[in-house]
């Protein structure tokens, strides 16, 4: 059975096409009228290819009170993607082979989209272990981890290149852990926090250092560094110099291109997110995209009650994938 897709606008080319599609494959673009056992009149809109979510929180297993991979994926392909990448924060964390192994069980049997599964990073022999399982890529939580954890984690990375199939590829959250502990401290201390405090205990500085920290360790461990949901204009400054010198890419979030933390002060707990909404001088912004630019939504759904907490208990992320 074949399909045709008519009246179609296309982003690079002028007027409206009709899209033969046979098998899943397009097989003929044309402005001419197609014959097909089926045709799908989507009127002068644009036909787009399926989008690729590189950050996403499915919170299966562990966190299904929030979203599983079926819910998750639904709104997924709602939203127009057809591929996602899922982290490995969820309960347990997926950072042995066991979790790895269960959790790509999960996605296969609830998943109506393709997808692909980040490693939690742990010991090296662990780490050897999950390599048969073919994740994506390792993340670091870089605000969980001291300086000291954070060398040895990247240099177990160098090694797990040197010895495995593993691609070198390491994606990082990039907030100073000492930083946010510090300004967090302080503010606490302070007392009468409301929600907007929570963009100052984790300022633009947090980023920019751990954005410093983790290129020097990706350059001198010989890795492939990806950076997520970049929010602070300096780190991209910085991002941008590096990628002269060493492969280097980066994602910027909506909710950091589109909003500030003014925010705060309209939606309090419920945009609290890590890293947070930064002051309009300090945030990326939508000129800052250009051809290279990777868009991840760091869909990061909560319950009601988790969102409506204090500002410190608030749980943080934004669901934005439908």
């Amino acid at each position: 059975m074949d399909l045709v897709i008519k009246n179609c606008k296309l982003v690079d080319k002028i007027g409206e096409y009709s899209i033969k599609v046979e098998n899943g494959k397009i097989v003929d673009i044309s402005k001419s009228a197609i014959k097909a056992d089926e045709t799908i009149d989507i009127k002068g809109n644009y036909l787009m290819p399926g989008f690729i979510d590189p950050h996403i929180h499915f919170r299966d297993p562990g966190l299904t009170q929030k979203e599983d991979f079926k819910t998750g994926s639904l709104s997924a392909a709602n939203g127009g993607f057809t591929t996602v990448i899922d982290m490995p924060n969820t309960n347990p964390k997926t950072n042995t082979y066991k979790a790895l192994k269960e959790k790509i069980e999960i996605a296969k049997n609830k998943s109506v989209v393709n997808f692909e599964l980040q490693a939690g990073t742990n010991t090296l022999s662990e780490m050897e272990k999950m390599i048969e399982l073919n994740p994506i890529s390792f993340k670091i939580f870089m605000d969980l981890e001291s300086d000291e954890s954070l060398e040895k984690i990247f240099k177990d990375l160098s090694t797990l290149k040197q010895t495995t199939s593993y691609n070198g590829l390491v994606c990082v959250h990039c907030e100073k852990r000492s930083i946010v502990e510090e300004n967090t401290l302080k503010l606490k201390e302070k007392g009468n926090n409301p929600p907007i405090d929570y963009t100052y205990a984790r300022p633009p500085q947090s980023e920019d250092a751990s954005v410093t920290q983790s290129i020097e360790l990706a350059g001198k461990n010989d890795l492939r560094l990806h950076i997520c949901h970049l929010s602070s204009a300096k780190s991209l400054e910085l991002a941008k110099n590096a990628s002269k010198t060493m492969p280097i890419s980066w994602e910027f979030t909506p909710h950091h291109l589109l909003l500030d933390n003014t925010t705060y002060n309209t939606y309090g707990t419920f945009i609290k997110t890590n890293p947070p909404l930064r002051a309009e001088n300090e945030s990326v912004r939508i000129s800052d995209l250009d051809e290279t630019s990777i868009i991840g939504t760091d869909h990061a759904p909560h319950t009601i009650e988790d969102k409506t907490k204090d500002t410190w208990s608030s749980s943080p992320g934004i669901p934005n994938l439908e």
